[in-house]
């Protein structure tokens, strides 16, 4: 297709299907003054407004060239121009525009040798015609002809186009796939080298000792550095030996035969033995994962060495194994009891100081089995030490038995907790005091008895000294004021002889009130034959006669000595002496019978 102006200034419009050419109208040129040439005018300007520009003005043409040739006298031949205009037609977007101004223009060459004035011959005039007319289709047969091929290579064109620009965009594609596939291979294999990188720093400076193994040869493909440490070797000589080398000779045949059967796990059963390079033998857990390692198959070995934590695990069984034993073969009674107060555990010893058995004791609370009036203090000290107020308490306190009964004893109370210090149990030793408690209240009698017979003897010896030493001396000092008033010597000599007898009695009660206190015989031959001595006196002075059985004497029995002698010496108290007696040598391991048969031993 020729390209001309009115390709440039023509576009196609869709409407339903159907392209319409839009175009602006182009002003025609005054037609003649000629009737024919104004209607031609008019309607090529119609024409034109219904056209497109190419249109409008090839039928402004047309018009134009039959304005003339009806204008022109036969004979001049103006038909020979409407070749021209066909043949700009053929330009036309319209594919049956040319054929139309074809037919038109043929139309008007005939239509002009009618209405042309007259001139030449009218069968040149014909003949001109007729090779015009003919002139008008053989142009547009040559132009359809030339259209059509121009068409069919442009459609050729646009599908080699086509085509070219499908393969171009599906080579672009390919490009662009390949290009990302590039890139994302590439970020791959970045990655990959980065994460391989990553994986070997983590394999390197990982803490634990690792290696790989061949599962073929069993030997080691890589270590880390924590392996090299731990075992003493240095990597070179890792890598020459196996994981046999590493284990006592004697487990070798166990770590083949669990080989086969091993499988990836975390922990596999154990523990195992490993040998270090200067041959101490150490405890470990070992984890294994399987993969590919160069194109071998291998294996991961992570090891944990155990060895300080199995010590510390048997040392902790042991002190377990001391502890149970301690407690279960405890001459005292001990039990563990929970924050609810139930037992979880108690020791035969306990079971035994109240007569309940261990199923018995651990259905019960430490409630249960406390005296009434015990229970509150008990209760208040429990509650501080799990309030963490207190570590640990000691109580005396009252036990209620299975029978009944009831036993005094002695508590010592600690509390056991878990790390974070949250309290887990109670740790109770208990003590049996009744025997304690029972001679704390003899003793407490006794005391009450020693306090009576010593404000007896106070009163004893206030009352001899009032009546013995002191009447005597009040005495003698009369008696020294009447010898001041004698005149004759021989009744002074005999006042002075009678002074001296009752100083002698003084001297003499004087001694005696203080050897019944305490007898130099005690300080000199001691305990035993001062109560012997003692006992002599009392058959004599008392008439009541007593023997020694001698057992031990210690301090107790010399200050049990003042006493006895002090109840014996006291008026009206021999009754009470027998019974007091009998006490007091029995407890400093003295023996005596006294007239009445009964023994004080």
């Amino acid at each position: 297709m020729p390209s001309g102006s009115s390709a440039e200034h023509s576009r196609p419009r869709v409407y339903g299907g159907s392209v319409e050419m839009t175009s602006h109208p182009v002003p025609p040129r005054m037609p003649p003054s000629n009737r024919w040439s104004t209607a031609l005018f008019a309607n090529g300007v119609k024409c034109a407004r219904a056209g497109g520009w190419l249109e409008a003005g090839l039928v402004v043409l047309m018009l134009g060239i039959f304005g003339l040739d009806v204008d022109l006298p036969l004979g001049v031949a103006p038909e020979f121009l409407y070749p021209a205009i066909v043949y700009f037609s053929l330009w036309s977007l319209r594919r049956r525009f040319p054929i139309v101004m074809t037919v038109s223009c043929t139309g008007l060459i005939f239509l002009g040798s009618v209405l042309s004035p007259p001139g030449s011959p009218i069968w040149i005039d014909l003949a001109n015609r007729f090779i015009g007319a003919v002139l008008l289709w053989i142009t547009l047969e040559l132009g359809l002809a030339r259209r059509e091929a121009r068409e069919a290579l442009e459609q050729s064109h646009a599908g080699l186009e086509l085509q070219v620009q499908c393969r171009t965009h599906e080579l672009s594609r390919a490009i662009d796939s390949l290009q990302s596939e590039l890139v994302c291979r590439t970020e791959v294999e970045q990655q990959l080298a980065e994460s391989q990188e990553q994986y070997r720093q983590l394999f390197d400076h990982a803490p634990y000792p690792m290696f790989i193994v061949d599962l073929e040869t069993l030997g080691f493909l890589d270590v880390n550095q924590a392996t090299v440490r731990h075992y003493g070797y240095s990597r070179d000589e890792l890598l020459a030996m196996t994981i046999k080398d590493i284990r006592p000779r004697e487990d070798v045949p166990r770590l083949l035969q669990a080989l086969p059967s091993l499988v990836d796990s975390s922990r596999i059963e154990g523990p195992w033995r490993h040998r270090k390079k200067d041959g101490s033998v150490i405890d470990v857990e070992i984890g294994v994962y399987s993969f590919d390692y160069a194109g071998r198959k291998a294996r991961l070995a992570i090891i944990n060495d155990i060895t300080d934590s199995q010590r510390a695990m048997e040392r902790v069984k042991e002190s377990e194994a001391r502890f149970r034993k301690v407690f279960d073969d405890a001459p005292i009674g001990m039990g563990i009891v929970g924050t609810d107060g139930r037992f979880v555990q108690v020791n035969e010893a306990l079971c035994e100081l109240i007569g309940f058995s261990r199923e018995e004791l651990s259905e019960q609370t430490f409630r249960e089995i406390t005296h009434p009036d015990d229970l509150d203090k008990d209760v208040r000290l429990v509650d501080e030490m799990f309030a963490g107020k207190r570590r640990s308490y000691q109580l005396e306190k009252r036990y209620l038995t299975k029978g009944g009964g009831m036993i005094w004893g002695h508590l010592t109370v600690t509390i056991l907790r878990e790390g974070e210090g949250k309290p887990l149990y109670l740790l109770g030793m208990i003590k049996d005091i009744s025997e304690r408690k029972r001679a704390e209240a003899m003793r407490g009698r006794l005391l009450n008895g020693i306090m009576t017979a010593q404000e007896d003897e106070r009163q004893r010896i206030a009352h001899e000294l009032h009546d013995g030493i002191g009447q005597t001396l009040t005495a003698l000092a009369v008696g020294l004021r009447s010898v001041e008033d004698m005149e004759s010597a021989e009744g002074m000599l005999v006042q002075i002889r009678r002074l001296r007898e009752v100083a002698a009695n003084a001297v003499d009660e004087t001694r005696r009130i203080a050897r019944g206190l305490r007898p130099s015989v005690l300080d000199d031959l001691g305990l035993e034959e001062a109560l012997r001595q003692y006992l002599r006196d009392y058959t004599v002075s008392y008439g009541i006669a007593a023997d020694l059985q001698v057992g031990r004497s210690d301090d107790g029995a010399i200050a049990g000595y003042g006493r006895d002698r002090a109840l014996s010496d006291h008026p009206g108290s021999h009754d009470q002496y027998r019974q007091t007696f009998r006490r007091t040598t029995c407890q400093c391991g003295v023996g005596s019978r006294s007239l009445d048969g009964r023994c004080g031993g």
